[in-house]
């Protein structure tokens, strides 16, 4: 069989990949995809059904829900522990200059977007340290795994090659990275093509090694809502692409209907149509020239000549509006909140917590799975470099919803722990939660801190003392009145 042959699972899934990638990428790419999401209507011309396509409205639902939930997540850094082996992929995750915590945000984004990724540990084939590739789920295309393990990965890289007679000239290539074990020993083979050839190849063999031992596992794991095994799981955005998909379907047939009532067509009444004779005439050509205009007379050539505008009153447009959205209604069910307008009246500050953290905890599948993958990913760079991985850590923010801690509760806390009803490190841990310290400030930094502070009876009145209030808009203004009224009482 060839290298491109596909795994049953892949091309199960590859159409909900595509489609739920065309609709992240925007307006451009489903448009261009034509009729696969706009069927062409009946007995219309290609230039026709090209107008009805550029005239139909896109909102970018999948964009604007990615980057929502995947900025939940991202809004505090990611949690992790490497060894000194590994330190430098906290800058350089991907031989790219891209950080661990950037990397972790490709990878979320993967999984929100198509509910599958990859990752392949690789190293330099002239040495060096270990390095993060991350593939996209439609380049994962074959795999064969046993009760032993992985035993086969294939690979599609697109890469850019400059021509033999211009170098300034790139084309675009296809090429495939197979990673098999034989034999208990982990090689790799790169098919290509030629242009003489458009069959692929096996044109190179790459044996990595571990301190000059070849593996005996392919260092790759698998990204996916809920585990980090082969297993494909449904993309989770996938049913709002869909609603997306019907809500470009009905705004194209509302945007076609604002054009054809919104477009008053012009009609004259007792105009002779010219003869025959010369050059080629249109045939709804008028014998003499019509100006528009509002400083412009029209002149007919007989008294039963008329001249009207013909245009619909567009009752039947309001059905395509209403259905389009409530449309955008139910993606914003289906997980697009910040598509849904403000709501009127004031909610709850407990019935807000709730629908919101209702919403938060659909997420908790994909951060427990991405962590999980960066995780085992780490692992495996530490253990190539001569690590045990045990040392490792790896855990994405948990905490999607920004709430601050309510003053009140602040001083009741303190209050508590004056009374000795509480531990330090019980209110320390509540402002934590309630993102009054800084991420990672323990309860020992923090006392510690405090005992190194020079004394400080009144917090307000040394801020003001260093002139820190005078910056705050208004506060010159008070201290100014405060000073007048002292002055007025001979303080």
């Amino acid at each position: 069989m060839p290298v491109t042959s596909q795994h049953p699972q892949y091309a199960e899934h590859i159409e909900e990949w595509e489609d739920c990638q065309n609709f992240f990428d925007g307006e451009k790419k489903v448009k261009e995809a034509g009729q696969r999401y706009l069927p062409k209507p009946e007995q219309a011309t290609s230039s026709e059904y090209a107008a009805y396509v550029m005239r139909a409205f896109f909102f970018p639902a999948m964009e604007r829900t990615v980057s929502g939930l995947s900025g939940c997540i991202d809004r505090k850094a990611p949690t992790y522990t490497l060894t000194p082996r590994t330190a430098y992929l906290e800058f350089d995750a991907d031989k790219n200059k891209v950080s661990l915590r950037q990397f972790s945000k490709l990878c979320l984004d993967q999984c929100f977007i198509k509910g599958r990724y990859g990752i392949l540990v690789e190293r330099p084939q002239n040495g060096g340290d270990p390095y993060l590739a991350l593939y996209n789920a439609e380049d994962i295309i074959n795999w064969i795994e046993n009760d032993n393990g992985l035993q086969l990965v294939v690979l599609r890289e697109v890469y850019y090659e400059s021509q033999p007679t211009d170098e300034f000239v790139l084309e675009k290539k296809t090429r495939f990275r197979v990673l098999r074990l034989e034999e208990g020993r982990y090689i790799q083979h790169l098919y290509t093509s030629s242009a003489v050839n458009a069959e692929f190849t096996m044109r190179e063999e790459i044996i990595p090694t571990k301190v000059g031992q070849s593996l005996d596992f392919i260092p790759f794991v698998f990204g996916n809502v809920r585990s980090i095994t082969s297993r494909i799981d449904k993309p989770p955005l996938l049913d709002l692409v869909r609603k997306n998909a019907e809500h470009y379907r009905v705004s194209a047939d509302y945007a076609n209907a604002l054009y054809f009532t919104g477009n008053p067509i012009l009609w004259v009444k007792g105009v002779k149509r010219p003869a025959s004779s010369g050059p080629v005439i249109q045939p709804n050509e008028p014998t003499f020239k019509l100006v528009l205009g509002s400083q412009r007379a029209i002149y007919l050539p007989n008294a039963e000549a008329s001249i009207g505008m013909t245009e619909c009153s567009g009752h039947g447009v309001n059905p395509n509006h209403d259905k389009a959205e409530d449309v955008k209604k139910e993606m914003a069910v289906l997980g697009a909140r910040l598509l849904e307008s403000q709501r009127n009246g004031v909610e709850a500050a407990e019935t807000v917590y709730l629908r919101q953290s209702g919403e938060a905890s659909t997420l908790v599948n994909i951060v427990l799975s991405v962590s999980s993958a960066l995780r085992r990913a780490l692992e495996i760079a530490d253990t190539w470099l001569g690590g045990t991985g045990e040392d490792i850590d790896f855990t994405l923010n948990m905490d999607f919803i920004d709430t601050q801690i309510n003053p009140q509760l602040v001083s009741n806390l303190a209050d508590l722990v004056s009374k000795e009803l509480i531990s330090w490190d019980t209110f320390i841990y509540n402002l934590m939660n309630g993102e009054l310290l800084p991420p990672g400030r323990t309860a020992e930094e923090e006392r510690d801190l405090i005992e190194a502070q020079p004394p400080m009876s009144n917090p307000l009145a040394a801020l003001q003392n260093l002139g820190v209030l005078g910056n705050i808009p208004g506060q010159r203004d008070i201290n100014v009145k405060k000073d007048e009224i002292k002055a007025e009482n001979g303080d």
